[in-house]
């Protein structure tokens, strides 16, 4: 899937719903129904089976999530979710330096 088309899918699904914008599961479920993939796998054959339903990574959903929370602040996740996003990331970043 060419990057472009998937950042306006995803613009239009941060836009839409709000619960999008704080779970990037959901989000990664939502943008997959807006490109009309099945989303009914089982979860064995989702993770072995990605390239052959070319399916867009959840990498790419993510990092476009980013590009466009860049672009449009409106679109971020909660505060909350937000604040614990920043632990997580701060806890990654110790584990790395560590490693």
């Amino acid at each position: 899937m060419k990057l472009p088309k998937l950042e306006e899918v995803v613009k239009e699904v941060l836009e839409e719903s709000i619960e999008a914008r704080n779970d990037n599961f959901k989000l990664v479920l939502k943008v997959y129904k807006k490109l009309d993939i099945p989303v009914q796998f089982q979860f064995m054959d989702l993770m072995l089976e990605h390239s052959k339903y070319k399916l867009p990574s959840f990498e790419s959903v993510v990092r476009a999530r980013r590009k466009i929370i860049e672009k449009h602040p409106e679109l971020a996740e909660y505060e909350e979710v937000k604040q614990l996003r920043e632990v997580q990331e701060d806890e990654y970043i110790q584990y790395a330096l560590n490693f």
